[in-house]
């Protein structure tokens, strides 16, 4: 379950997206601070410390997949031709990344920007922060990898003993340390020069 700075929680229970207001209450117990959306198959993916929430949902049992922005209101994302949208991240500016039909994108302000790795056959943005660097993962001829991508430039990292085309991820915060996981661990990365793990 995702969460941001000030202890709210997200996550999925049941076709149902929960943001749970006090980062103390148990799912499934329910109170008047939970707000709830009901959608089939609503996974939520982040939230920024404004409470904005980006994940992604489907119409009917298999798709087309559409990436959600709750934020007060219920506003679709659809990259403009692809049959899948995935919002995975949004930072505090309001700043959106994820992936549809294998590229990553940025949406920033109403503007589409396509997030793809030289040589990847697909590309993933998982993560913003609010210097706007962003994380992924992308495949290539060699299997699966991990990616920083730092004002154009595209730094790989890959997670020394993870196997890599199940390690992944998620999010970067503000101070560059990164978040992931590989099954069945998670971990954190302390980036303190881009491409440098410590």
């Amino acid at each position: 379950m995702p969460n941001h700075t000030r202890g709210t929680t997200i996550g999925s229970r049941s076709e149902r997206l929960c943001k749970i207001i006090n980062h103390d209450e148990k799912v499934p117990r329910m109170s008047p601070d939970q707000r709830q959306l009901h959608f089939p198959f609503v996974l939520p993916q982040g939230i920024n410390d404004h409470g904005q929430i980006v994940g992604e949902y489907l119409d009917g049992i298999t798709g087309p997949g559409h990436g959600p922005l709750l934020d007060g209101t219920f506003t679709t994302i659809d990259v403009p031709g692809a049959s899948f949208t995935v919002a995975r991240g949004i930072n505090n500016r309001g700043q959106i990344v994820g992936s549809a039909d294998g590229h990553g994108f940025l949406l920033d302000r109403g503007t589409l920007t396509s997030i793809d790795v030289p040589g990847a056959t697909s590309t993933d943005a998982s993560g913003i922060n609010d210097h706007g660097e962003i994380v992924g993962t992308y495949l290539n001829s060699s299997g699966g990898h991990n990616f920083l991508l730092d004002h154009g430039t595209f730094t790989t990292i890959d997670v020394p003993g993870a196997f890599l085309l199940g390690c992944c991820f998620r999010g970067i915060n503000n101070r560059g340390q990164i978040v992931g996981y590989y099954d069945p661990h998670g971990f954190l990365l302390g980036v303190s020069v881009p491409g440098v793990v410590v």
